[in-house]
């Protein structure tokens, strides 16, 4: 059994998120400049902390420690995507006809 202090001790693993460098800073100034804005700051369930505290526990886009104002952007790229599988599909799964007739 390995000891159990020694495990404890252990450095634990970076959380990365796999985004590039570049565009992680730019969420994070785009999510400092939405905090700015007063409306922003008047939506329900908004949190009391200060601008660095919210932007210290997120990671934009896709998770804000305040309600995030990305989900427009991520919903629109994932229904581009879709639509983009949609599309290069070459078949369309039919129902065989043995399968749709009755006895």
């Amino acid at each position: 059994m390995p000891d159990q202090s020694r495990l404890m001790a252990e450095e634990r693993a970076e959380y990365t998120t796999g985004q590039p460098d570049a565009e992680r800073v730019a969420y994070i100034g785009r999510l400092r400049e939405k905090l700015r804005a007063p409306e922003f700051r008047k939506i329900a369930g908004f949190p009391t902390g200060d601008d660095e505290a919210i932007l210290a526990l997120s990671d934009p886009p896709y998770d804000t420690a305040c309600p995030n104002p990305f989900l427009p952007e991520i919903l629109e790229q994932w229904r581009k995507g879709r639509r983009r599988l949609r599309a290069d599909w070459s078949f369309v799964v039919r129902p065989s006809s043995s399968l749709t007739q009755r006895s």
